[in-house]
């Protein structure tokens, strides 16, 4: 396996502060010492996947609808060079990166690699697909008896791995990083792990030092199929354990998560259309090996066509969540529908494991009949925790989560209403079972979207359809993960963004895309959500990533903020012949109105920024796509 670390301006900066100077040139400005305070370590900033920040007081909505513009942007990454055959034969060919992670973001580094030795610095952290992981400046930074690292230099480079070429990924790409990193704070020095595709390796699990990127000794853990197998705990007694894929095939895209002690690294997988069995697995960092493991499926049992095997498949790009109880959370991907009532099948459900990954509790809509029949994924969607006062419901233990089918749940944790051996019996052919009957929590309103109206999980961006040619992937309505805002008058609101489609042409995106929901609370009572506010006519998004909320001093001034790929699902992020992929588009609503406060320019962004979100500290805004850009106010 290829595995090294430099240092420098490696892949370039552009500084839209640069410009031509004049006949007498401005004094530059002073370097002062950057930022301090501040870590966003992992997806949506913390283990309960909140996806809220209460530290922002420069970029509020008035601040942000004057205007915000490019402060610095990077040059395009380290291209991969990847080999393939197909019918046509074998195929040689550059690929330029692209950045599926969302970035991380850490305060107070002291760097430790040459040239920066003794430095403090406020990075960025980013993974490309073309399996290197970089660390940039987030801001200007003085050197002693030196010039200053600016803003945006590359800090450190480690390459991780030779990625695969894999034809189902967005049109044909190398794979290497998918997944977003995570960072443990508690170790000296800081800690990222990230898991890397590599040609002759298969799946790794790396440990990158934070403030040099030099990878640890004893990394990486090999992900071996066959021990990952050989530890399922889903496997019945009747029944062999079933194989992992390869990175060909399995596809590791949802973010890292690690156990409140440091010791586990949560690892889940899903597959490229239905094509392999959804695994989490957890690795014990301290002793650098794999410690237990759980399918979505005990074996492949459809009968349907070959490449129909998908079951459970644990890909959404929030990865799981961290209960307060030490529960570990995720949501699931369809099982073939002639899996139905196996045991041991958890295609479309939310499964809660304790630590060591025994089986705790588990919940399945409803529809999950339907939902298997079409493709329908939970999975498309991480889930968010989150604790109430118990004196304020019945129900202080709160999961949210939301599908492919525009859906959006919200379920009691330490009730989810599922068994610990197979999913309870459904009608397959019923176009509703009985939605009243779900075991999530729901108000008591009637939906117009069930046959007849019937109370039920809230239905969010439409329309509402459980036919399988409804919610192809081109017409999924939400594969993102909520995010949470509990201002200071006690309210608790979640926040999601989806593609609202028009009901006559279903390839077509219409308003709504982004939605608030307050939680309602009684003492004594479920909790349920009240859907409170709508994105205007104006946003249509094709194809968004999860939600962040901004704030500061409990929840003043809340902004959302959203990354649009502003293309469809199964549309290429490389160039192809005919075809150049559009670039992304950042957007900030008032969390209070929606109405949109700003939207960045055509050329502000590059291509990809699929399912990912932005990263604000600081008065700064970090997206990646096929590069690292900030964005700041104006004067």
């Amino acid at each position: 396996m290829l595995a090294g670390s430099r240092t420098g301006l490696l892949f370039g900066l552009t500084s839209a502060l640069a410009a031509a100077s004049c006949s007498r040139p401005s004094p530059p400005a002073p370097v002062l010492a950057p930022p301090s305070g501040l870590a966003f370590p992992m997806y949506h900033f913390d283990p309960a996947r909140t996806g809220w920040s209460d530290a922002e007081h420069d970029l509020t909505p008035a601040a942000i609808a004057r205007g915000l513009s490019r402060v610095w942007v990077s040059n395009q990454p380290d291209a991969a060079v990847v080999s393939y055959s197909d019918s046509a034969g074998t195929h040689t060919a550059t690929y330029p990166a692209r950045f599926f992670a969302t970035p991380i973001y850490l305060d107070d580094v002291v760097l430790t690699n040459p040239p920066y030795a003794g430095v403090r610095e406020s990075v960025v952290i980013a993974a490309s697909t073309n399996d290197w992981v970089y660390a940039l400046a987030a801001f200007d930074a003085p050197v002693d008896g030196g010039s200053p690292v600016r803003a945006g230099t590359v800090l450190w480079s480690t390459r991780v791995g030779s990625p695969v070429y894999v034809a189902p990924l967005d049109g044909g790409m190398p794979l290497g990083v998918l997944g977003t990193p995570v960072v443990d704070r508690t170790t000296s020095p800081p800690t990222l792990y990230v898991v890397a595709a590599d040609a002759a390796a298969g799946w790794q699990v790396f440990a990158l030092d934070v403030t040099s990127g030099a990878v640890r000794p004893g990394w990486p853990v090999p992900i071996d199929p066959a021990v990952v197998s050989s530890l399922d705990r889903n496997v019945p007694a009747d029944a062999g354990p079933p194989a992992m894929e390869l990175p060909a095939t399995s596809s590791q895209r949802s973010s890292l998560l690690l156990s409140s002690d440091g010791g586990t690294l949560f690892v889940s997988f899903g597959s490229y259309y239905d094509g392999a069995i959804g695994w989490m697995v957890a690795v014990d960092v301290r002793g650098r090996r794999i410690a237990s493991t759980f399918s979505g499926s005990p074996t492949v049992v459809s009968t349907g066509p070959a490449n129909n095997r998908a079951s459970g498949g644990m890909w959404a790009s929030g990865g799981p969540a961290l209960g307060s109880d030490g529960r570990v959370v995720m949501t699931t991907g369809n099982s073939p529908a002639d899996a139905l009532g196996a045991p041991g099948v958890w295609g479309n459900s939310v499964l809660a494991w304790n630590p060591d990954l025994t089986l705790a509790a588990t919940y399945s809509p409803f529809n999950y009949c339907l939902m298997d029949e079409g493709d329908t994924d939970l999975g498309g969607s991480g889930p968010l925790v989150f604790d109430v006062d118990p004196s304020l419901t019945s129900t202080p233990h709160l999961v949210t989560f939301g599908g492919k089918q525009g859906v959006v749940y919200l379920a009691d944790r330490d009730h989810l209403g599922g068994g610990l051996t197979g999913r309870p019996p459904c009608d397959p052919v019923a176009a509703n079972d009985s939605p009243a009957a779900d075991t999530s929590l729901f108000g008591p309103q009637a939906r117009p979207q069930y046959t007849p109206p019937s109370p039920g999980p809230l239905p969010v961006f439409g329309p509402y359809s459980d036919v399988a040619g409804d919610n192809a992937v081109n017409h999924a309505k939400m594969r993102t993960s909520p995010a949470i805002l509990r201002p200071a008058d006690g309210s608790v609101y979640v926040y999601v963004s989806g593609t609202s489609r028009d009901p006559a042409h279903l390839d077509r995106s219409v308003p709504p895309s982004v939605a608030r929901l307050r939680v309602v609370l009684a003492p004594g009572q479920r909790a349920y959500f009240d859907p409170e506010a709508l994105t205007n006519t104006s946003v249509a998004f094709l194809n968004p990533g999860s939600p962040i909320v901004t704030s500061h001093d409990g929840g003043a001034d809340a902004v959302v903020w959203v990354l649009d790929q502003n293309s469809t699902r199964t549309a290429a992020v490389i160039p192809k012949p005919g075809f150049d992929p559009p670039n992304a588009v950042l957007y900030a609503f008032d969390a209070m109105t929606l109405k949109t406060l700003w939207q960045s320019r055509p050329d502000d962004l590059g291509p990809s920024g699929k399912y990912g979100h932005v990263v604000v500290a600081h008065g700064r805004v970090f997206a990646v796509t096929d590069r690292v850009a900030a964005f700041g106010g104006g004067p």
